[in-house]
């Protein structure tokens, strides 16, 4: 999976996935920020004045939330209830609770003609975005539960006579971790969490960054079926002792 992530949505993704941002403030007539550590849930060279825009284009469409205490001048930032859903219809797997698997697997099996070759990559992209890896030439599958966002676009499309999605046990199915590092691509996606701890020792803003995307591109698979030194759990304890400390004196950004 290949996914494209703009910088409002490496940001919101950051505050999902890492946490709120709580600074020091200036209180006044606007709120300046002694400490800014929100250019690093940016890209590397992303203009402060960018992602300061896109700070307020998230808090006026609801996305994100500002709390501030008077009393110890802090201003925290954080994910508002529809910026989740937001993140749950664009990544839904980066929300995923690895929880212990049941076992069960998701198949979905199409037979599109043709003629609707735009449709049925387009639902070959959705079965992707959810968690969907390529069995066999128009056979998917997945270890998570059904996606109802996979359902309602089958709907919209009217692919439902076309279409056939189903959950259950596979007695005789028992992939290999070879298989299953083939299917998920997590060979590359390994490698990417091994980039992040080699990050955090000379640029946190590039760690945190590098860590952002390989968690849009990671399936989240049970961990069951992950291999035994998947390195993505060790990778945000890092990521997260970075954020956690106090951010490098930089130009006031006003909020």
């Amino acid at each position: 999976m290949n996914v494209k992530i703009s910088p409002s949505d490496l940001f919101l993704l950051g505050l999902a996935v890492i946490g709120d941002i709580t600074e020091t403030c200036l209180v006044g007539s606007s709120y300046a920020m002694r400490y800014n550590k929100l250019n690093w849930y940016f890209p590397p060279n992303y203009k402060k004045a960018n992602y300061t825009k896109t700070l307020y284009k998230k808090i006026k469409a609801k996305q994100i939330n500002r709390e501030v205490n008077l009393k110890n001048e802090q201003l925290k930032i954080l994910l508002s209830t529809t910026g989740k859903q937001y993140l749950q219809d664009k990544f839904p797997l980066t929300l995923l609770q690895q929880k212990t698997w049941n076992k069960q697997w998701c198949l979905a099996t199409f037979d599109i003609p043709e003629s609707q070759k735009n449709t049925r990559n387009q639902l070959r992209r959705k079965l992707k975005q959810v968690g969907f890896a390529q069995l066999q030439k128009s056979l998917y599958i997945s270890p998570h539960p059904i996606n109802s966002s996979l359902m309602e676009l089958i709907n919209a499309l009217n692919l439902s006579k076309h279409v056939l999605v189903f959950q259950g046990k596979q007695k005789h199915f028992t992939p290999t971790q070879k298989t299953i590092n083939r299917l998920w691509n997590l060979n590359s996606i390994k490698s990417d969490y091994f980039q992040v701890m080699k990050y955090t020792k000379k640029d946190h803003q590039k760690a945190v960054h590098q860590y952002l995307q390989t968690v849009a591109q990671d399936p989240h698979l049970p961990f069951e079926l992950l291999p035994p030194d998947w390195p993505a759990t060790k990778a945000k304890l890092v990521i997260k002792q970075i954020t956690s400390q106090p951010s490098p004196t930089t130009k006031r950004s006003f909020i």
